[in-house]
């Protein structure tokens, strides 16, 4: 056995000797650490160093990286999601900035270039995509033409299965993960986009389990990713052999760094903390979607998360900022961001749960294993495409939405973690804010069944973030707490959701305050919605200032009326018929009392 714990049957190569380099490497990083300090709880991850690294990048880079000027996007996709992973991400700083920079990397024909005025390619475009997901403003979203995007993604699709990377390009794996995952969070993914990509990434499956780039390659940790990813994304996992690829993905994290390799015979690498990391999540996923009876372990993804998280903090943090791909190497953005995203996947169990090595501070916000993009930003964005009206392309209208794995994966892992969170501190919500003051004031908030300055003045400050999913998962964990006897708590967060629909109609147009309004003056009103002043609809109808505000408005009350009563209609469910029974008794009143509708 040579030094390191190489075991070697033959001379040694330059392989063993470079494995035996690094092994040792990774232990004096270890045994510096054990010399220096009172034990595992001084594990500490720096962020401000890292932060202010990262920050200095995404102003601007210096001279040295003009040969990387086709990877533009991919710089401010790698330093947006180190920051928003570090919680650092200030969005009322960079949204904006990201998205006019972007816009000029976009494509008149569709797609996004590695920089402006350059051609259009898959990779950038993801990276694009991702990093105006990340900024998470309307404004961001905006900044994509999906019309032009969606004909550049169809132009992409290759005879032989799969995406050319660019036109006249290559096809491997990243292009079907890149289309998918671009299709899907723009809400345009479509069957025809999706056709023949799960044979074809079947056959990029090898003898060892794992997917290789192209067909005959070996396999390899990123296109692993990849291919699996993309597959989860549309739910058609089920086209893999599940059990090799996971035999071959367990063996990938070495036994002395803790980190993974990307394929076999190769050194420990920190992008692989995700590349391999995240394929163990996206492995659960797989296994349900194809609804094979397989005993899911319900605590841990078959990987340990202790060690990963080990080497990550110990031995890649480099002393002037951001992390390297191991000792000895420079910190760059690429490996900061997929270390960061790897040791995220780490902290955040399949259950919900967290393991953090170290001090507590250590943990890091929750990135999705779809897109890697905070799970928080991946919901916002859904809450604003799923609004938007059908896709016309070429004249044809595209029945395009997110992935319908993806968006069931996501909804699961909310769900879990909300539900695990609630239970233990009563306080979180699925878009990211706190409830705070239900939890701390609570019994003071029963008492005076109204909210305290503290928390109006919260409210205010991320108005912007009351959206149809806030209040959603609000209603579900009051429900939560009072099927679990936790009248307190119940009573704190209807008191919490009263005052958020207070601040959200502050910002509506005055036909949709008065309709609100309307709809909770009805009798017999869902007893779940936030407790209104029962007033009559008439009345409310009649009052000269709620008239005042929407008279002249060319009747876009009653036709705000009439479509909600259309959507709830076409909605079906056994809560639809009440519904539509308030919303005719609101419309009747309406036209009784002479309410303009025109």
């Amino acid at each position: 056995m040579a030094p390191g714990g190489v075991i070697l049957e033959c001379p040694a190569t330059i392989t063993s000797l470079e494995q035996q380099k690094t092994e040792n490497d990774v232990r004096n990083c270890f045994t510096t650490f054990l010399m220096n300090s009172n034990g595992q709880a001084d594990i500490l991850l720096n962020r401000e160093l890292h932060t202010s690294w990262l920050k200095r990048g995404l102003r601007s880079l210096p001279t040295n990286f003009a040969g990387l000027d086709a990877s533009r996007p991919w710089f401010v996709y790698w330093i947006s999601h180190a920051l928003e992973v570090l919680d650092d991400y200030d969005e009322s700083i960079w949204a904006s900035k990201v998205a006019s920079f972007l816009s000029q990397c976009q494509h008149p024909t569709g797609g996004f270039a590695g920089g402006p005025r350059q051609l259009s390619h898959l990779a950038p475009t993801y990276a694009a995509v991702s990093a105006l997901v990340i900024a998470g403003s309307e404004a961001a979203y905006k900044a994509v033409d999906r019309e032009t995007m969606y004909r550049f993604l169809m132009s992409m699709k290759s005879p032989h299965g799969g995406f050319k990377m660019h036109h006249e390009g290559e096809t491997d794996m990243r292009g079907s993960y890149c289309a998918l995952a671009v299709a899907s969070m723009l809400h345009i993914l479509t069957d025809e986009l999706a056709d023949g990509i799960p044979e074809y990434i079947r056959r990029c499956q090898t003898w060892e389990g794992g997917l290789a780039g192209e067909e005959g390659l070996e396999a390899h940790g990123g296109y692993s990713y990849c291919g699996l990813a993309a597959l989860c994304i549309i739910g058609k996992a089920h086209a893999l052999d599940l059990h090799a690829f996971l035999n071959w993905a367990a063996r990938k994290q070495m036994a002395h760094e803790g980190g993974f390799q990307g394929r076999a015979n190769k050194l420990v690498d920190s992008c692989y903390n995700f590349w391999l990391g995240g394929i163990f999540p996206l492995l659960h996923e797989a296994f349900r979607q194809k609804g094979e009876d397989v005993a899911l372990p319900e605590n841990h993804s078959w990987f340990a998360p202790s060690p990963l998280q080990t080497y990550g903090l110990l031995a890649c943090q480099h002393a002037g900022g951001g992390l390297k791909d191991k000792p000895g190497k420079s910190a760059d953005f690429y490996h900061t961001c997929y270390a960061l995203s790897g040791l995220s996947v780490s902290q955040h169990g399949v259950d919900g749960a967290t393991c953090v090595v170290g001090d507590p501070s250590n943990l890091l916000q929750k990135t999705d294993i779809y897109y890697n993009v905070l799970i928080e930003k991946a919901e916002r964005k859904s809450a604003f495409f799923e609004k938007l009206p059908p896709l016309v392309v070429d004249g044809r209208q595209i029945c395009g939405q997110e992935g319908e794995g993806a968006l069931a994966g996501r909804r699961r892992a909310l769900d879990q973690a909300d539900r695990r969170f609630v239970k233990a501190n009563g306080m979180r919500c699925s878009t990211g804010l706190v409830f705070q003051e239900a939890e701390s004031h609570g019994e003071k908030l029963t008492a005076e069944s109204k909210a305290s300055p503290a928390l109006a003045a919260r409210l205010s400050e991320v108005a912007d973030r009351l959206d149809e999913a806030f209040f959603q998962h609000g209603q579900a964990y009051l429900q939560m707490a009072a099927g679990e006897g936790n009248e307190a708590m119940a009573n704190a967060l209807a008191v919490v959701l009263r005052a958020a629909m207070e601040q959200k109609q502050q910002s509506l147009p005055p036909e949709y305050r008065l309709l609100n309004n309307l709809m909770r003056a009805v009798p017999g009103a869902d007893p779940n919605q936030v407790a209104w002043e029962v007033q009559d609809p008439l009345e409310l109808l009649a009052n000269a200032e709620q008239r005042a505000d929407v008279e002249g408005r060319e009747g876009l009350f009653m036709r705000a009326l009439n479509q909600l009563l259309q959507d709830v209609q076409s909605a079906g469910g056994p809560t639809s018929w009440p519904a539509a029974q308030r919303l005719e008794r609101v419309r009747t009143d309406a036209v009784a009392s002479g309410f303009p509708t025109a």
